[in-house]
């Protein structure tokens, strides 16, 4: 090799052919050149990766190679012999196209001069290919992901129906705090959803797979609300289990516990309630441990604890304490744009539930913006299911409220057809494009062609942003 015939391993001779013959099993090329820059050997695996016989190179300079153009420059020969020091680089091939890791190694004589440079091709090309395919997968992962984070995060959402800008700025205020670990006072009427709120926020925060525990502080006697809040143990008082009984605060250990009614807890309750909130401890009824509890606290009420604060009914600090974040749940009257989406899914809700398929008029949705609903959501749903099972056809008309009333059935204002006329129509026409996505969805509640509902819009000048 080299000028030579035979190199030396102890005993052993291995030619030049028998050495070329190794190499050319190699997957990886291989290519030796002098301190000139002259090739002196490559092998077959050389060949089909730079895409040159070696016949054309032996004994050429890689000047040769980079003139024809058959690598690109720099060329790892060249910064071995000037860096004196193995280096590494990715070049892609012109002729074959193929992306290859070249390694150039420095081999120093006894005078410690670069007498050879020997280089390795490893072929990358799909090596990159397959970090290619895995990054894409990668990505396509990512989107996957973050579509299924939106699905199982509107999952959550899934009971909440609205389409009112007032609903939605509640829903968003919700979704913001929901992750921090903060106390939050939800206020409003009777009935505009208050624990529905409460679930969201317990579904979208880190404590949503620990309990969510409600409790109806209005709805427990003043004398068995501590037991119930607190706990209570064995002979605590009459009639209490043996083995006494954990507390709401223990049960919702780790999750959210939403107290509803607050403001209708007693004074001692209060006071009890605040120590809780300042030391995370609770102490049962009749016992003399004290249990700690991590819990999130979520309260509501349907007063205005300030004004209730005012006259003395409740304690100042524990309000402080609740009203960390508060959030207002606006009624229903301040928000019709919820009205018709509400009613169409307590109609699908009900009809699933009783095995009905019975529709509302149009008429019947007017009456329903003309009326204010003082029981709010909650009043709206008992009366979409006390309509579907009450009314004798398949649909339920303006006949149906002008049954006779009905204890606890709303006094709705009503119109015969034949006092639908333009005033009535451009009214009825606003109020459903304004809860409604599309005229495609109006034309389909009207049960009339699309061209017409279109038509009359442009009628009456009505647009989305008049709506």
């Amino acid at each position: 090799m080299f000028g030579v015939n035979a190199m030396s391993t102890g005993s052993d001779l291995i030619s030049y052919q028998n050495l070329m013959a190794i190499l050319d099993c190699l997957p990886d090329g291989i290519a030796v050149t002098n301190n000139r820059g002259e090739y002196l050997l490559v092998n077959r695996a050389y060949e089909a990766l730079v895409g040159v016989k070696a016949n054309e190179i032996l004994g050429k300079s890689v000047q040769y190679l980079l003139d024809k153009g058959y690598i690109s420059a720099p060329a790892v020969t060249h910064l071995v012999l000037r860096e004196k020091k193995r280096v590494s680089i990715i070049q892609k091939m012109k002729l074959t196209g193929k992306e290859l890791l070249l390694t150039g190694n420095p081999i120093f004589d006894g005078n410690g001069n670069i007498a050879l440079v020997a280089s390795t091709l490893q072929d990358v090309t799909e090596l990159n290919q397959t970090k290619e395919e895995l990054e894409r997968r990668s990505r396509e992962s990512q989107v996957f992901q973050a579509e299924l984070n939106r699905l199982r995060h509107q999952q959550k959402k899934d009971n909440l129906i609205f389409r009112s800008k007032a609903m939605a700025q509640v829903v968003e205020l919700a979704e913001r705090v929901a992750p921090f670990d903060t106390t939050i006072l939800l206020t409003g009427e009777s009935g505009v959803g208050k624990e529905i709120i409460a679930r969201l926020i317990h579904n979208l925060s880190p404590r949503a797979s620990a309990p969510f525990v409600e409790v109806n502080c209005a709805a427990i006697p003043p004398g068995l609300i501590e037991a119930e809040l607190f706990g209570y143990e064995e002979g605590a008082f009459t009639g209490a289990r043996k083995k006494g009984k954990p507390g709401l605060f223990e049960v919702a250990h780790q999750g959210t516990l939403f107290l509803d009614e607050v403001a209708e807890l007693a004074p001692q309750t209060q006071a009890d309630l605040l120590r809780v909130l300042q030391n995370k401890k609770v102490r049962r009824v009749g016992g003399t441990a004290l249990i700690e509890v991590d819990v999130r606290i979520i309260a509501a009420t349907n007063k205005n604890l300030a004004e209730q604060v005012q006259k003395g009914a409740f304690r100042e600090d524990l309000y402080y304490r609740l009203n960390v974040v508060p959030i207002t749940i606006p009624p229903l009257r301040r928000r019709k744009e919820d009205i018709v989406p509400l009613v169409v899914y307590f109609l699908e809700k009900y009809n699933r539930k009783y095995g009905l398929n019975k529709t509302i008029a149009p008429e019947v949705l007017q009456s329903f913006f003309a009326y204010d609903w003082p029981g709010n959501v909650r009043e709206l749903e008992h009366t979409v299911e006390r309509l579907l099972l009450t009314s004798p056809g398949p649909e339920i008309t303006l006949a149906s409220l002008a049954q006779p009333t009905v204890p606890g059935k709303p006094e709705l204002e009503f119109l015969s057809l034949n006092g639908y006329l333009e005033s009535m129509e451009r009214q009825l026409l606003e109020n459903l494009f304004r809860s409604l996505p599309s005229t495609r969805q109006l034309a389909r509640v009207l049960r009339v062609n699309q061209s017409t509902v279109v038509r009359k819009l442009r009628k009456y000048g009505i647009t989305k942003e008049k709506s």
